[in-house]
């Protein structure tokens, strides 16, 4: 649950610590693809532990920003809600800046 507005820095604290944990921008993206399972999640994320991603769900399910739904096949999947997809929205914003201020090297043509 977000802090009231009065005892925050600033009101994008909340999403720039999401953002900066680890393997939550990576998680983000990953679910960016499509809803999921939990295997595949596991598997697309090389170097996170079944109790981090675990508890990465959890965090993110609690702040209304993935759901779990279940397919035709009963087994649970993971998604963005309508709240993450606008949170991913932040990295395109992000990777259009990198990009024009050139903090990347641009891509050789050959």
């Amino acid at each position: 649950m977000c802090e009231p507005y009065e005892t925050l820095n600033h009101p994008i604290d909340p999403a720039i610590t999401l953002l900066t944990r680890r393997w939550g921008p990576q998680l983000l993206l990953e679910l960016n693809r499509g809803s999921t399972r939990y295997s595949e999640l596991f598997r697309a994320l090389p170097g996170i532990s079944q109790r981090t991603l675990s508890a990465k769900i959890v965090q993110l399910q609690a702040t209304g920003i993935i759901e779990q739904v279940h397919g035709t096949t009963g087994r649970p999947r993971y998604s963005l809600t309508s709240k993450g997809r606008g949170l991913v929205q932040l990295f395109d914003s992000l990777a259009t800046f990198t990009v024009q201020w050139h903090w990347i090297p641009e891509r050789s043509t050959m």
